[in-house]
């Protein structure tokens, strides 16, 4: 048996826009990001791509192909996007 999981996670890390204490830096493909209290923008940056762009390509690609697909989400990425 195959399964196909996507997991949306892409708003339930750290930001200060949010009302956190500092921006994400552990959760990331940037080595050695610190974490200070104001906006990272490169690290937003990541993150938003996942939710405005990423997602919907997969999405589109397994229902095109009329493929299942579960979700594993993170309800504050849900609540967010």
């Amino acid at each position: 048996a195959l399964q196909f999981v996507l997991n949306h996670e892409e708003g339930g890390e750290n930001c200060v826009l949010h009302g956190d204490a500092a921006s994400e830096t552990f959760l990331s493909e940037i080595i050695g990001a610190q974490a200070f209290p104001m906006r990272h923008m490169s690290m937003e940056s990541i993150y938003e791509y996942g939710a405005r762009a990423g997602l919907w390509r997969v999405l589109r690609a397994f229902e095109k192909r009329r493929l299942p697909l579960t979700v594993f989400a993170v309800a504050m990425a849900l609540e967010r996007h």
